[in-house]
């Protein structure tokens, strides 16, 4: 029963793809260039490079300053939890280092 289900899925499928006897391609016209294409430049890297993990010290604001020290004095489950997941990584790196070969003298 599925069998005929899908048989009959497929043949629907298939005859919604087809194109008549008549189908013509269309002619499409190309600009030899694109306007886009003029202004067009290689990415280059940040000159700055990677973004400061004290990026609001950027804003010189003491408020914030404030309040980003209050919340790291206050979130240390938060701490505490980032310290875990980052001790659990290195145990799974550690334990996928027996996967791979080893090399040894002697």
């Amino acid at each position: 029963m599925k069998f005929k289900y899908s048989v009959l899925f497929l043949s629907l499928v298939l005859g919604g793809c087809m194109v008549g006897p008549d189908y013509q391609k269309p002619a499409m016209q190309l600009p030899q260039t694109f306007k886009e294409g003029a202004q067009w430049q290689r990415a280059v890297s940040n000159p700055q490079g990677a973004l400061d993990s004290q990026w609001w010290l950027a804003y010189q604001d003491p408020v914030l300053n404030d309040l980003v020290a209050r919340s790291a004095k206050a979130n240390q489950s938060i701490i505490a939890a980032e310290a875990a997941y980052r001790l659990a990584q290195a145990q799974v790196a550690s334990s996928r280092a027996g996967l791979w070969p080893t090399v040894g003298v002697g």
